[in-house]
């Protein structure tokens, strides 16, 4: 990161990177160098926004008696049942438990308007080939947006001018086949940081949700509602001095969606949901500030990790933002506790979980930048705050435990730093780019906001 642009961030798109990254992954994942745990995404055949090679966890293959061939086909046929083709695929591994990732559910008209715009496409593409411009283009017309490719058999649906009943046949069919997925990885839990049931967009419906679709079709998993404000929200904090205290997001009627939980889990809580929820299961979430909802969210999910059976899917709407974000505090957590990637150094982790976790799977860093959504800067400089046993799956009773809280704490101070620290030696903005001026100074605000902050409360 110690370029005069953005080009220590883009590194991670070369392949020698890359093959690193999925080296880490590989080893974290138990999964062997053949192809036998490993999805093909080569040129993003399967979603452009995700890694070339997607891999699935040994555990699952295992325990859960998966077909590989099975399982790649079933994400093909049913990818398109989530927004922007962004389907399940596997985050973390702690316990034999798998914490997956994806984007919402696509609505009725995404999902036509998807199938439409592909079809022109190879219309258009066909024509070229036949004409005489064929040998000006470089065949790359069906990848426009870094948008996954098809094959008109893998989908086995008829959207040639499908009437309206139709189209609820076609939604209904892929849903069903995004059901079969989540069965196949066993999930149990949905986790949902939408604040909306199904995404509005000049008047019409642009996204859905489990809980707004069918309620027969996604019975079978329990939901998790936790409501958290979409990266549009970051840009309030970024004007705010990077400072989540007494930020409160505006709920409103668009917004109607509540924290839910499941009854046992407000009736038997753990120590890591001390204080979440009141005695009389009052919840509180739309009083909470930024950093209480953020904090609070991540204790909720760490006691469904620890305590709960079965797997686990974390989504927002696209899955590139809020995803991220707490798929990163997840494994940073489990990390500083010795859960997760034991093997990985504090630098090793750091450039892991920002390479790994948010630009191999899509975060969109140049278009947030632009909008001061600064919300990768809030992961690091939110490190600290969930450092102390609150958020430890170890409860302290011994001395040997109280040495296992004192390491947490220094990783993740110590990620913090390695993160901020990356920008001290970029001293010449002239030579910078607009974008890159604008990322290393909302760094560099962050980190002086996070000093004063932990100056007043006496940690530094």
């Amino acid at each position: 990161m110690a370029e005069g642009n953005l080009e220590g961030l883009n590194l991670i798109y070369d392949n020698s990177v890359e093959s690193l990254l999925f080296e880490i992954t590989k080893q974290n994942y138990k999964a062997s160098s053949n192809d036998a745990h490993v999805i093909d995404n080569k040129d993003g055949c399967l979603c452009g926004h995700y890694p070339s090679e997607i891999y699935i966890p040994i555990c699952l293959l295992e325990n859960e008696e998966i077909d590989l061939n099975a399982l790649t086909n079933q994400l093909k046929r049913a990818r398109l049942a989530r927004s922007r083709e962004r389907f399940v695929v596997p985050a973390i591994i702690y316990k034999n438990k798998c914490i997956f990732r994806s984007a919402t559910l696509s609505s009725g008209k995404e999902v036509l308007a998807r199938k439409t715009k592909k079809g022109l496409t190879n219309v258009v593409e066909k024509l070229v080939k036949m004409s005489s411009w064929s040998g000006v283009f470089s065949g790359n017309l069906n990848r426009d947006n870094c948008e996954s490719t098809h094959d008109e058999s893998e989908d086995g649906l008829d959207f040639t001018s499908p009437s309206n009943g139709d189209r609820v046949s076609i939604l209904d069919a892929l849903r069903s086949r995004d059901v079969k997925v989540l069965e196949t990885y066993g999930i149990n839990y949905i986790f949902d940081l939408m604040v909306e049931e199904r995404l509005l967009r000049y008047g019409m419906y642009v996204a859905s949700s489990e809980k707004a679709a069918s309620r027969e079709k996604y019975s079978g998993f329990r939901i998790v509602q936790l409501p958290y404000p979409g990266c549009e929200f970051f840009s309030c904090w970024s004007e705010r001095g990077y400072n989540p205290d007494n930020l409160k997001y505006q709920w409103d009627n668009d917004y109607n969606v509540c924290m839910k939980l499941p009854e046992e889990t407000q009736s038997n809580p753990s120590h890591l949901m001390k204080g979440v929820i009141k005695a009389n299961g009052e919840k509180s979430e739309r009083n909470w500030d930024l950093a209480e909802l953020t904090k609070n969210y991540l204790r909720i999910v760490l006691n469904f990790l620890q305590f709960e059976n079965g797997n686990f899917l974390v989504h927002c709407i696209s899955g590139w933002d809020r995803t991220p974000l707490f798929i990163s505090l997840i494994r940073l957590s489990l990390w500083a506790d010795g859960a997760v990637n034991e093997s990985l150094s504090d630098t090793e982790m750091a450039y892991f979980t920002l390479a790994y976790d948010w630009f191999l799977h899509g975060h969109q860093l140049c278009e947030r930048i632009s909008k001061k959504e600064n919300v990768l800067v809030f992961l690091f400089s939110f490190l600290n705050e969930i450092s102390s046993e609150e958020y430890s799956i170890h409860r302290p009773v011994n001395e040997s435990d109280r040495q296992k809280l004192d390491e947490r704490k220094r990783r993740l101070r110590a990620v913090q730093d390695i993160f901020f620290n990356s920008f001290n030696n970029l001293l010449d903005f002239s030579v910078m780019e607009e974008t890159t001026r604008k990322f290393v100074n909302s760094v560099r605000g962050a980190k002086v906001a996070l000093h004063n902050r932990l100056f007043s409360s006496g940690n530094v």
